[in-house]
C-alpha cells in the first residue's frame, strides 16, 4: 500500500501488513457490505471461529483507530461497522487510485484507440500512470491474486489501446 492519507497527511497506524491487507480488500469491495464471519474466515481461517471473530474485532478496531473514525460524525465515516456487516460508506468522501483506474477502463474497455477522443485518451493515459506495479506483489491469498491478475489485465488492455 503506497499511502492512506487525510487531509495531505499520511495516516500513521496502518504499518501492520496484515491490517494492509485487510484494508485493501476492504477498498477492493467498497461496492457492497462484507459479511463479518465472511471476513474472520478469509483472514484468520487457521483458528477457531471465536478466535477468528475476535481476530476481526480487533482489526477493525486498529483500522478505526487508525482512520480515526470514532472522532468522526457517523455520516462521515469511512468505515462503517454493523453488528454482522462491515462497509465503506459510499457517501463518505474519500479519493482511491483504483476507483479511477477501474472507471477508465470501464469507460474505454469497449473500443479500439482510434475510436477514443481526446478526453478519453487523457483519461486513460492518468489512468496508467496510476497503476504501479502488481498489488501487493508478495501476498499469495486467493483474494489478493485474482485482483492483482484482474488489475493487471485491465493495464495492459490500457496499454495495447
Amino acid at each position: 500500500m503506497a499511502s492512506v492519507r487525510r487531509e495531505e497527511q499520511v495516516i500513521a497506524g496502518l504499518q501492520a501488513r496484515k491490517l494492509q491487507e485487510f484494508f485493501c480488500y476492504l477498498l477492493l469491495h467498497r461496492h457492497h457490505p462484507l459479511a463479518r464471519e465472511t471476513l474472520a474466515s478469509l483472514f484468520w481461517p487457521e483458528t477457531t471461529t471465536a478466535q477468528s471473530k475476535k481476530q476481526l474485532r480487533q482489526m477493525l478496531w486498529h483500522l478505526q483507530s487508525a482512520l480515526g473514525s470514532q472522532q468522526e460524525p457517523p455520516a462521515e465515516r469511512l468505515l462503517l461497522v454493523e453488528p454482522d456487516w462491515v462497509h465503506l460508506n459510499a457517501s463518505a468522501d474519500f479519493w482511491l487510485d483504483v476507483a479511477v483506474f477501474e472507471q477508465a477502463f470501464e469507460r474505454v474497455q469497449a473500443r479500439t484507440g482510434h475510436e477514443l477522443d481526446a478526453q478519453q485518451i487523457q483519461a486513460e493515459q492518468q489512468a496508467v500512470h496510476l497503476y504501479r506495479g502488481p498489488l501487493f506483489e508478495d501476498c499469495y491469498q486467493e483474494w489478493c491474486l485474482g485482483e492483482r491478475e484482474r488489475l493487471q489485465h485491465m493495464y495492459l488492455a490500457m496499454l495495447e489501446q
